[in-house]
């Protein structure tokens, strides 16, 4: 039985007949942490178990996530938020993304710049929104970086968001190209 080095028998996704770029999402699982005031946590929902986002005052969650192996590293990554609100009032819903990314034995400064978007919406509750909340250039990081990020309602005024309606979040991910299946290390990437 022959052995076969995994960098030669590594496959990349032009050897499945696809077309580069291709994508694929990192479904951001949220942790409710205590932020500075006056900033709030959302509250859950006691029907669905959704997080809510309230009217009025700007409320944040906090998440952690990994660069998967079969990122094309280098390539820009695109938060999003999909949500709905809870009623049929009309205005724009302000969403901010901060973030700090690192590489392994990166220092953190639990400093986050920020990206965001104000989404204007139907004036229909329940309804399936989608808003990206903007580019991250992640040139010079590598697969296995890892960021720690917050999204926020900003729903204080003066900062766009004029709905007064409570959202629901349905889900927080990231956008990211990939380019192969996986790695042949743990954090990078040998060119075949």
């Amino acid at each position: 039985m022959a052995i076969t080095s995994p960098k030669k028998d590594r496959i990349v996704v032009s050897d499945l007949g696809l077309i580069v770029p291709n994508y694929s999402d990192i479904v951001l699982t949220p942790i409710v942490f205590k932020p500075a005031d006056p900033v709030a946590n959302p509250t859950v929902n006691t029907v669905n178990g959704l997080y809510e986002f309230g009217p009025g005052v700007d409320t944040a969650v906090a998440f952690v996530f990994k660069l998967p192996h079969s990122w094309h590293e280098g390539s820009v990554i695109t938060p999003n938020v999909r949500w709905r609100k809870k009623s049929t009032a009309a205005g724009n819903v302000t969403w901010k993304f901060g973030y700090e990314i690192k590489d392994e034995l990166g220092v953190y400064t639990d400093t986050l710049a920020y990206c965001g978007y104000c989404a204007s919406s139907p004036d229909t509750a329940l309804i399936h929104q989608s808003t990206d909340l903007g580019e991250i250039d992640m040139t010079g990081l590598h697969i296995s970086c890892v960021a720690v990020a917050k999204l926020t309602r900003i729903a204080s005024p003066g900062h766009g968001d004029t709905c007064s309606s409570t959202v629901q979040m349905l889900q927080c991910g990231v956008r990211i190209m990939v380019d192969t299946l996986g790695s042949d290390g743990a954090t990078s990437k040998t060119a075949v």
